[in-house]
């Protein structure tokens, strides 16, 4: 199957990329005009800007998707940089141009929505609860979840190791802190690491390829401090100390009952979950955690995206692990790890989205 992911260098469509190149026959966009790291697509599109609707007719006409993966948007933290025009355009008015292109194109869509859309008053949100975001991250995103045929709205919320230049995520905030940190006891979440959203996304591609319309993906609840603790329990981090703190209460956890009847898939326990994060990380720190010197002309078998014109993607070869830049630290405040659990990054101010 051709698969077209866009957003391909962030936290979750990196990951989305070096899962589904397993199966499938991968291109990847990228906005910047050089991926942040090698990338283990088949084809990297760099300089495709998702608000230039033209760039994506060329992206379309060269590589004939079978599906197409939307692992692009603005998290809350990048709507307050940006603004909420751009937020308007990435998140609420672009999935719907590109689920015409899919449309007119025979591909199906997969795009990623968020646990934003709902307030976290209530907890255990279902499909059919009415959402009732408190921002304009949250309301961008209700108003670009899809229902048209052939698209697959997926509401989530990830955790995973990030590519960017500055990496915002709770992840590498954890990983980058040192001393006292707060543990939300009152903060529930549901979300899955990236690795997992990845292999559901493989596995609704091919094994339910009529799986339509706004769905929950999430694990069992959790809380931030748990979460935290589990974590650090796992990388033997003694010189952190995570404080519990009930400064913080929200719960967003989405109910996905209905998805795992459905597709008799069920995400595996935290426990499981956090060991195979740990060991990412730890594979990470062997291999070598900063980037090297190297820019777009050392990367075989990318180009950046033509001013005018057709888009010709070139082949890459397969790489097993992409390096990554060392996380910048940040202070270990609760504001930190409040903006950290809404998504997941991508190039540019870019970023993939849950």
């Amino acid at each position: 199957m051709r698969v077209l992911v866009l957003g391909g260098d962030g936290m979750l469509g990196g990951e989305l990329v070096r899962r589904l190149v397993r199966d499938h026959d991968v291109t990847a966009t990228v906005r910047a005009h050089a991926p942040s790291s090698p990338s283990p697509a088949d084809r990297v599109l760099c300089g495709v800007d998702v608000c230039h609707p033209e760039s994506l007719v060329d992206v379309f006409a060269e590589t004939r998707p079978d599906a197409v993966v939307n692992a692009v948007g603005l998290t809350a933290r990048r709507v307050g940089e940006q603004g909420m025009q751009a937020a308007i355009e990435v998140n609420a008015l672009f999935p719907h141009r590109l689920a015409r292109l899919c449309g007119a194109a025979g591909a199906r869509l997969v795009h990623v929505s968020s646990d934003c859309v709902f307030s976290g008053r209530l907890g255990e949100y279902h499909e059919d609860d009415v959402p009732d975001p408190v921002d304009a991250h949250g309301m961008t995103k209700l108003l670009g979840e899809l229902t048209e045929p052939g698209t697959l709205t997926l509401r989530t919320s990830v955790l995973g190791l990030e590519t960017a230049a500055v990496p915002a995520g709770l992840v590498e905030w954890f990983l980058s802190a040192t001393g006292r940190i707060p543990g939300y006891r009152r903060v529930v979440y549901s979300g899955v690491t990236t690795a997992e959203f990845a292999r559901f996304v493989h596995l609704a591609l091919v094994g339910h390829p009529d799986l339509s319309g706004v769905w929950h993906l999430a694990s069992e609840p959790i809380t931030k401090f748990d979460l935290l603790t589990m974590l650090a329990d796992r990388l033997g981090r003694h010189n952190l100390e995570i404080v519990p703190s009930d400064d913080e209460v929200r719960n967003r956890a989405l109910s996905a009952r209905r998805l795992w009847s459905v597709t008799g898939y069920r995400p595996p326990a935290w426990a499981a979950m956090v060991d195979e994060l740990a060991t990412a990380i730890e594979r990470r720190e062997i291999e070598g955690s900063r980037r090297g010197s190297g820019h777009v002309a050392d990367v075989p078998g990318v180009r950046r995206a033509a001013s005018a014109g057709r888009l010709t993607p070139t082949s890459l070869p397969t790489a097993t692990s992409a390096p990554t830049p060392a996380p910048t630290p940040a202070s270990a405040s609760a504001s930190a790890e409040a903006s950290a659990s809404a998504g997941a990054s991508a190039s540019n101010g870019v970023r993939a989205d849950a």
